[in-house]
């Protein structure tokens, strides 16, 4: 089982307990010994995690409703360029301030795919860097 205990700094450890129990000379339970094992900095590690999920997701949630709500409040123009879906995705998040690494764990591909479709959307739109994409993306509704 999982316990936690408070420290007299008031800072918290975490470990997983385990029990055993030893048996005396008839094979009944004599006694039984406890071992708790630190897992403070998985639990720390885990808990760092699940806040990153939950803010990547609650970004995503927000790219969906603003391309949702800009599809619903305005006509509904053919960009100059042909992006495909997944180059739209990535544009958005990199629109949106995500790193290479970022949109990869967002989109669960590498990092290296993720730079060749920022490169190729590069080349489509005509621009030299993530600001003047998010510019062009912005302008065409897609942010």
């Amino acid at each position: 089982m999982e316990k936690s205990v408070v420290l007299p700094d008031g800072s918290r450890k975490w470990g997983d307990v385990r029990a055993y129990p030893v048996f005396d000379g008839r094979g009944e339970v004599a006694y039984a010994v406890q071992i708790m094992l630190d897992s403070t900095k998985r639990k720390a590690d885990s808990q760092a995690q699940k806040r990153y999920v939950e803010s990547l997701e609650t970004t995503v949630n927000k790219i969906t409703e603003k391309n949702v709500e800009s599809l619903l409040k305005y006509p509904y123009q053919e960009p100059a360029v042909s992006l495909t879906e997944r180059e739209i995705e990535i544009l958005g998040l990199i629109s949106n301030g995500f790193s290479n690494v970022e949109v990869g764990r967002v989109l669960a591909i590498s990092p290296h795919t993720v730079k060749s479709h920022v490169i190729n959307i590069f080349e489509k739109l005509g621009v030299k860097d993530r600001t003047q994409a998010a510019v062009w993306a912005a302008k065409h509704k897609l942010v």
